[in-house]
């Protein structure tokens, strides 16, 4: 045994560190190779190397089912989090074992806001249990360098993986993580797998379009300790004065959260406060300062109760010239220690112009600062526009529309105001006409003559193909949507341009010899399918798995404002494991801000993806101008903590200031 022990020492102490591993892993994984070889069980390492490996392929995933889940109140700091399932999934591989004997995966208490182990007082081991009749792995608990309890548990794989083309799941169940009353409040409680070498964690789980990654986190919950509601918000503009706030409420979760002698404050990041609030329900407070600044302070008389709301009413506030949207933060010098400012979105705005064209200029100044490219598509039918987001996504530029027969002038200053050297046309002549790129040619800015692309094809697909195409580039995974309206493909432009994905259009009637060509073109061997079975027919999907294509999730919903919902999700969370489907991770998108788009009809959104893809923004629709109909609300749900404003896409006559209102209430 002493030999085993010197033996095993040289052999950890070569190991090189992995990226994304920390010291406290290397620690676990010969801890646990220790108590392993102490209670007898077999731990086999291959000769004359440091120790096993996880393959470099990305074959697991970690879960749980619903990241975030908004439905349940947060836990405060000091608070527990009961975790029902923690589920961690691999894909077999019937030629090679995708772990080998001494595989560890290290499962820590982690902070998804600051990106280091959670401050937790405790921390109760799970039931551990495994699918695929594997029973080759131990489970022990263990704790970082700088955590004084154990905040740490290690599977331990004592048999390689079965040799097999099933799944082999281990799921840990019904353990809990208490917080520390210090841990900062923060964006959520997660547990995140570290892997003791090797990436076998599915960053992306679509084949060979990201790198695998050696961690994976599962958001389990998030923190709060005071909740801050605004009732209906208003909407405001830029340089607007004597704004009335509607009502807003502060309220604690648990008795005491809002302490006797607290010092609240409500900071405007911008403008100031003209006339104080009337205050009323628990606790009491005593006199308002600050009017005439972007500060007012109250003291807390007696301590708050558990979800009983101090409510303030009437306040008025003044809007700086050069914002179309103001923030009230709210700081609580009880908790001092915290990071304690809640954003209270009592705000939204709107990108508006005389026209869709004019709305489409706004939104490329304000996500492009300057293009040598320039993509151009038809104002008035959406095909082409919604194909050009890959294009325009290989270029770095924006999508800008015109009128078919007539160049719109702001296109012309777009041009001119940036120099733009090349114009990429999408779709034929019936969608931008000769005579607009004899007006394009015309231009005296700038100074060097300005380069004229078309790309497009007999119809709609057609183009769609020769966009794809276009530069020859490969794409392992596509997004498949039909051609025959607009509005899934509308709400994906953000993830289109996002992930790079190209955009494939397919007909009512099916996958057609062209859709195949371009397929085949592209290299794909990975699609995700928008909409349901009435959109996109389960035949296309056979079609594509006969294909060799995976079809590795559909993302719909009842209705189209429920299906750009779903596409969000998938934007800021990612989309869980479900059979038939694999899950899609996030897109790295943070919902800070959030655009609104009338659903029926393209013309306001049309550039969109772009503008919003560039800046990780996602795009809900709307039912109508005065429909906000289910997908808003249930994205927005639950996220007044994340989403900091709304905006929306287009003038009252698209989306009215009473469903904006609607939009920003349902954030609580």
């Amino acid at each position: 045994m002493c030999a085993s022990h010197d033996r095993m020492v040289i052999e950890f102490g070569s190991w090189r560190r992995q990226q994304g591993e920390t010291l406290s892993t290397r620690r676990i994984g010969l801890l646990t190779a220790l108590l392993l070889l102490l209670a007898g069980a077999t731990v086999v390492l291959p000769a004359g190397t440091a120790r096993a490996a996880f393959p470099a392929a990305a074959v697991a995933q970690l879960g749980p089912a619903v990241p975030f889940p908004f439905d349940k109140p947060p836990v405060k700091p000091g608070g527990t989090v009961d975790v029902t399932t923690l589920s961690l999934q691999f894909s077999d591989n019937a030629s090679s074992h995708v772990w080998s004997t001494g595989d560890t995966i290290t499962f820590e208490a982690w902070n998804p806001g600051s990106r280091a182990p959670l401050a937790i007082t405790a921390m109760t081991m799970p039931s551990v249990s495994a699918t695929n009749g594997f029973t080759g792995f131990t489970v022990v608990p263990s704790r970082s360098a700088a955590s004084p309890v154990d905040n740490e548990f290690v599977l331990t794989l004592t048999q390689p993986a079965p040799l097999d083309s099933n799944t082999t799941m281990f799921t840990f169940s019904d353990f809990s993580v208490t917080l520390s009353s210090q841990q900062p409040l923060t964006v959520g409680v997660a547990m995140r797998g570290v892997a003791s070498s090797g990436t076998p964690f599915a960053v992306s789980t679509l084949t060979g379009t990201t790198a695998a990654s050696n961690s994976a986190d599962a958001i389990l919950a998030r923190v709060a300790g005071i909740n801050v509601v605004v009732q209906t918000p208003v909407v405001v503009r830029a340089g607007e004065t004597g704004v009335a706030l509607n009502p807003f409420t502060i309220m604690g979760y648990q008795d005491g959260d809002i302490a006797s002698g607290d010092t609240i404050s409500l900071v405007l990041d911008g403008g100031t406060w003209v006339t104080a609030p009337t205050a009323s329900g628990v606790p009491s407070i005593g006199q308002i300062s600050g009017i005439g600044t972007a500060t007012l302070s109250f003291t807390s008389l007696a301590a708050s109760q558990a979800s009983v709301p101090l409510t303030l009413t009437g306040a008025v506030i003044d809007i700086p010239t050069d914002k179309a949207e103001v923030q009230v933060t709210l700081h609580d010098a009880g908790l001092s220690s915290l990071p304690t400012a809640l954003t209270l979105p009592v705000f939204t705005t709107r990108v508006l112009g005389a026209s869709r064209y004019e709305t489409a200029d706004d939104l490329l100044y304000r996500d492009f600062a300057g293009m040598s490219n320039l993509v151009l598509t038809s104002g008035t039918n959406y095909p082409d526009a919604l194909s050009a987001i890959f294009l325009a996504k290989q270029l770095s530029t924006g999508v800008m529309i015109t009128d078919p027969n007539s160049l719109s002038p702001k296109v012309s200053d777009v041009i001119n105001a940036h120099g733009v050297q090349t114009i990429y046309v999408v779709g034929g002549t019936a969608a931008v006409s000769d005579a607009v790129l004899s007006q394009i040619t015309a231009l005296v800015h700038p100074p060097t003559p300005i380069h004229v692309v078309r790309i497009s094809g007999n119809d709609r697909y057609a183009t769609n193909d020769a966009v794809d195409r276009h530069s020859g580039q490969q794409a392992s995974t596509v997004v498949i949507a039909t051609g025959g309206n607009y509005a899934d493909a509308l709400a994906a432009g953000p993830a289109l341009y996002a992930s790079g994905y190209p955009l494939v259009l397919v007909p009512p009637s099916g996958l057609g010899p062209a859709q195949r060509a371009t397929l085949t073109a592209l290299g794909a061997t990975s699609a995700i399918i928008l909409g349901g079975t009435n959109a996109i027919s389960s035949d296309v999907e056979q079609q594509l798995t006969t294909m060799g294509i995976q079809v590795v999730q559909r993302i719909a919903g009842a209705d189209r404002t429920q299906t750009a919902s779903k596409i969000a999700a998938w934007e800021t969370d990612g989309i869980p494991m479900a059979v038939p489907y694999i899950g899609l991770p996030s897109l790295g998108f943070t919902a800070q801000k959030v655009d609104l788009a009338r659903g029926d009809s393209f013309a306001d959104a049309l550039v969109a993806g772009a503008a919003d893809g560039s800046q990780k923004v996602p795009l809900l629709l709307t039912g109508g101008p005065t429909d906000l109909a289910p997908g808003v609300p249930k994205f927005l749900a639950g996220r007044a903590s994340v989403v900091e404003f709304l905006e929306a896409l287009g003038g009252t006559s698209a989306i009215s200031d009473v469903t904006l209102a609607a939009a920003a209430a349902a954030l609580n």
